[in-house]
């Protein structure tokens, strides 16, 4: 019995291996801009126009900042490693009369949680190995801060951001700018 056990846990490992190398030859690589043109356009589909860049406290990554329909404070969307390595050096809270949520792929939360990050990170991996998945997962997730009021901004999905057709667009845009 526990022979057979081993043999189907070594198939497995050299199937997924197999698959994995399969798809890491179509990945893009993953980096700290590549989410930014996945971010503008789902922003720009709900309607959101591009304000301004700005340095996150001058580390790491920027910010975009844009104007939503309907609301009177700009919605504020960053990059951040899935780690939160970087947290202690931002910001800490949100500016005043807003709200924060740290969103990878189809989940979000309210603070940061590099546990539940890993365990969708982990999820969409499996799947994106065997190819059972649209997105690519990535080692970065999105901060988007919203104020209190700004429904329309609350309820964008941002899962887009990790599509893999849009990732790959967007990686084939950056060969052709070279």
């Amino acid at each position: 019995m526990r022979a057979w056990l081993g043999r189907a846990v070594f198939v497995t490992i050299l199937l997924g291996s197999f698959a994995a190398q399969e798809r890491a030859a179509v990945s893009p690589e993953d980096g700290p801009g590549l989410l930014e043109p996945g971010i503008l356009r789902v922003a720009g589909s709900h309607g959101l126009s591009l304000r301004e860049y700005k340095t996150t406290n001058g580390v790491f990554s920027r910010t975009l900042v844009f104007d939503a329909p309907g609301c009177s404070q700009p919605v504020k969307v960053s990059q951040r490693v899935w780690t939160f390595e970087e947290e202690p050096l931002l910001e800490r809270h949100p500016d005043p009369g807003y709200a924060r949520r740290y969103v990878y792929i189809d989940r979000s939360w309210d603070r940061p949680d590099p546990r539940g990050v890993f365990i969708q990170r982990t999820k969409y991996r499996s799947l994106a190995m065997v190819g059972l998945t649209e997105y690519i997962p990535s080692t970065h997730l999105i901060v988007v801060e919203t104020a209190k009021n700004c429904r329309a901004a609350e309820a964008i999905d941002w899962s887009p951001v990790w599509s893999r057709v849009s990732l790959s667009t967007a990686r084939a845009g950056d060969g052709a700018a070279d």
